[in-house]
């Protein structure tokens, strides 16, 4: 609440005392506190005399009211002497003068009261309002009167709140703003429509050689910057391809720019340019660029190191053709040098079987046998090592296969050889995968070939090739038996060339069976592993990779 300026009242209440007309001045608060006593001789507050003819002590009392808008401020007494008043004027004029002065005193008293009131409040206003324009917004009257002036006082407070409060926004956005452009790696500058730089931040100050910003503000960032090419020679504001970026409202992205410290150095740079709009015109550009020297730098050591991997890859097919055309000589060998003794081999073995049996005796027949047994057998590992060679070579062509179809076809074939086979055969209906063609019927073959062998000792015996999902979604093929099966303890030998499980007297083979398989699956970048059981039978699971 604004307080009415007591000294400067009681001030002018002395000066009025001291004509001498004037014996007391008493000023009361609307409580009834004195808050001025002037000529007061006891502690006993007057009481307002009617008349001057009834007065006894020699003081005319008086009293009035102090208001303000219609509000009780307080209350004002004043002692006159009548002994001075009857000294300068008539007895007849006593009651009328007295009364007359008396009222013109107390409105005096009144006016000053109420001047030295207002021109109080509107005081603290002005004070208060040059120090708003300071910025300083803590310290505001506070008033409970409910008059024009308190009214004026509230809705002044209210406005400096409100200012107070979006003054201490926008600092602290500013303060965001700041320590944005103060911490990022990136440089960021604003140019305005002449292209000259607005502001700039640390981090462009820095990666352009400048430690003051007041070198850079102001200035022409091209001709500052950008003023050549990365030979030394002059690049043209005309032909620079960021500024070209500012004539258009679109974000514009420019890489492998060179731009220049102040020392004279250079850089490459990747930068972005962004239009500042204003009611939908342009008013401005905010580019951000960075220092991709080390990038560049890996960039190039990562060319060269590619064409130095290059070389060696075209060195490197070149001895791998090398190894293949002497590999296909190796197989023209085995198949043609290797396999005509063997046909030699069992064919006479075969002649001394049937013509000389006689006198071969029963012994000599069953060297024979085992001979072209031997024989038969070297033939067949022989053919299973050609295939197993066979696939390391060439280039794979996927193709979308119909596994299923294929899958019954080999299951035909067998069957057709083995009438006397009982065995249940369950294949799921269109069964796709995108593989080559050749590999794939070979792998299958490999695969179904050993489930129809190690089922041969089963009662009920039966397969399944059927079709499940990677946690990716991804399909996975399933060739499942209920033959013989293995122990998994063995279950990484399976895949290697010549290494078996079961003995040749339980099951014949070669062992390169699931070798081949194995070479086939990694030549289409997939999987394949097993699960199994003794006497339970066993499951290939297997995908073709992307």
């Amino acid at each position: 609440m604004v307080e009415v300026d007591y000294a400067s009242l009681e001030d002018y209440a002395s000066s009025i005392i001291g004509h001498g007309e004037v014996t007391y001045i008493l000023v009361l608060t609307p409580n009834g506190q004195a808050v001025i006593r002037l000529g007061v001789k006891n502690d006993r507050i007057p009481e307002p005399d009617p008349h001057p003819a009834q007065v006894t002590d020699g003081v005319f009392d008086v009293a009035a009211d102090i208001s303000l808008a219609g509000r009780y401020q307080g209350r004002v007494l004043v002692g006159f002497s009548l002994e001075l008043m009857h000294q300068t004027i008539s007895q007849a004029l006593n009651r009328s003068i007295a009364i007359a002065i008396t009222e013109i005193i107390l409105s005096i008293i009144v006016t000053v009261m109420l001047g030295v009131y207002l021109t109080r409040n509107l005081r603290v206003l002005t004070e208060t309002a040059a120090r708003v324009g300071k910025g300083q917004y803590d310290t505001i009257p506070i008033t409970d009167n409910k008059d024009e002036i308190g009214l004026t006082v509230l809705a002044f407070n209210k406005m400096v709140k409100g200012i107070a409060e979006r003054t201490r926004r926008i600092e602290e956005s500013q303060a965001q703003i700041s320590l944005l452009m103060n911490s990022t790696a990136e440089a960021i500058v604003g140019i305005d429509q002449e292209r000259r730089c607005m502001f700039v931040n640390p981090a462009c100050l820095g990666m352009i050689g400048y430690t003051d910003a007041s070198e850079v503000i102001g200035k022409d960032f091209h001709d500052l910057t950008h003023h050549s090419h990365a030979d030394g020679s002059h690049y043209p504001a005309e032909d620079c391809a960021i500024r070209r970026n500012m004539e258009s409202t679109a974000h514009g992205h420019t890489v492998g720019e060179i731009f220049w410290r102040k020392d004279g150095t250079s850089f490459p740079i990747e930068a972005w340019t962004h239009p500042i709009l204003k009611n939908g015109e342009i008013a401005g550009y905010m580019m951000t660029f960075i220092d991709i020297t080390k990038r560049v730098k890996t960039e190039t050591e990562l060319h060269e190191y590619r064409n130095h991997l290059e070389d060696l890859v075209e060195q490197r097919t070149s001895e791998l053709t090398n190894i293949n055309q002497e590999l296909e000589s190796f197989s023209y060998s085995v198949s043609h040098d290797l396999r005509t003794p063997l046909r030699h081999i069992d064919g006479f073995s075969l002649v001394l079987q049937e013509d000389y049996a006689e006198k071969l005796g029963k012994e000599g027949q069953e060297l024979l046998s085992r001979i072209r047994a031997g024989s038969q057998n070297m033939g067949q590992l022989i053919d299973d090592l050609l295939k197993l060679s066979q696939v390391s070579r060439g280039q794979i062509q996927r193709e979308p296969l119909n596994l299923s179809s294929m899958a019954e076809d080999i299951i035909n074939k067998l069957q057709r050889y083995n009438a006397d086979r009982k065995i249940s055969i369950v294949i799921k209906p269109e069964l796709m995968a995108n593989a080559d063609h050749r590999l794939t019927h070979v792998l299958l073959e490999n695969l179904i070939g050993n489930a129809w062998k190690y089922t041969a000792k089963t009662d009920n015996a039966s397969i399944t090739f059927d079709e499940t999902h990677d946690k990716n979604g991804n399909p996975v093929f399933c060739l499942r038996d209920n033959g013989a099966g293995f122990d998994m303890e063995y279950a990484e030998k399976l895949f290697t060339a010549f290494k078996r499980l079961h003995t040749e007297k339980e099951f014949e083979g070669t062992g390169i069976g699931l070798a081949t398989v194995q070479r086939i699956i990694n030549r289409h970048s997939g999987r394949i592993w097993a699960e199994a059981k003794t006497g339970e039978g066993a499951a290939f699971y297997f995908s073709f990779g992307d």
